[in-house]
């Protein structure tokens, strides 16, 4: 998760705020850039699954909403 939002900073960082074309892509960039951070500082939904005694796994979940007009 940590090089997911590392990369994704990089894409975001490539956008100029000031051009109306790229502030929607850069707003969209960096709330996901958020939600990414937030997951893996586990401040998100965190499910555990055990399939016996040594084969467990952990999911964390992201979930973005994007609304459109």
């Amino acid at each position: 998760m940590k090089s997911l939002h590392r990369t994704i900073h990089k894409i975001g960082g490539g956008l100029d705020e000031s051009n109306p074309r790229d502030k929607g892509q850069s707003d969209i960039t960096m709330s996901f850039a958020y939600e990414v951070r937030k997951t893996f500082e586990y401040q998100r939904l965190k499910r555990e699954f055990s399939f016996d005694s040594e084969n467990k796994i952990a999911y964390y979940y992201l979930v973005l909403d994007f609304i459109h007009d």
